[in-house]
């Protein structure tokens, strides 16, 4: 009996190592774009921004695969909109079932992932206001953590423009309205010219 025991553990061994070397593995990266499809971590009030949350399963198939996201946000996003993409960003579908949120944690219910499938999670939407966000997402094969990224952007007010509703008091023309030099005329000195200039005109009259 002792024969057959030790070429069984050996067996039993190798099993277990090429099991551990092919068994489900799912990684999760997330991030925000902005509307050039640049990373980023900074924007401003009215810009319009994407959040993704990128599922890749470089192992075996994952049979119940999840992401939870747990929301850290006093920003508001305005023209929200959810996609999702099982094909690696192929075809979309907005506002998926699969997306749910109760309280501050967003759901995706992925479900069955193949090897080596990358499914895509994107939220659009316009700032509303300025603030921080930090969205932290774990994904999981049934109970078991499989990975997690956390991503953050802060939203700021748009810088406001000097001399942007300066009042054009010289340089400018409208009408018949002549415009002042650039140093300016006295106006006391353009009083004084007309009275002379009419002067000049009720003299000559007299002559004639």
């Amino acid at each position: 009996m002792k024969k057959y025991l030790l070429p069984a553990m050996f067996l039993f061994l190798i099993a277990i190592a090429f099991s551990g070397t092919v068994s489900a593995e799912a990684t999760i990266d997330t991030y925000y774009i902005n509307e050039d499809g640049d990373e980023i971590t900074t924007a401003q009030v009215n810009d319009n921004i994407e959040y993704l949350a990128e599922v890749q399963n470089d192992g075996t198939q994952v049979d119940d695969a999840t992401v939870m996201i747990d929301v850290n946000s006093n920003i508001y996003w305005g023209n929200y909109a959810a996609y999702e993409s099982l094909d690696g960003g192929t075809t979309w579908t907005e506002n998926p079932s699969s997306v749910t949120r109760v309280g501050d944690v967003i759901t995706w219910d992925i479900g069955t992932l193949a090897a080596d499938q990358l499914a895509i999670l994107n939220f659009h939407g316009t700032m509303l206001n300025a603030g921080v966000e930090t969205l932290t997402a774990t994904v999981y094969d049934g109970e078991t953590v499989m990975d997690s990224s956390v991503a953050t952007l802060t939203v700021t007010e748009p810088a406001t423009a000097q001399g942007a509703s300066t009042v054009a008091a010289s340089g400018s023309s409208t009408g018949s309205t002549v415009p002042m030099q650039e140093t300016g005329t006295p106006l006391a000195l353009l009083a004084l010219a007309f009275g002379l200039v009419s002067t000049g005109l009720v003299y000559s009259k007299k002559q004639q």
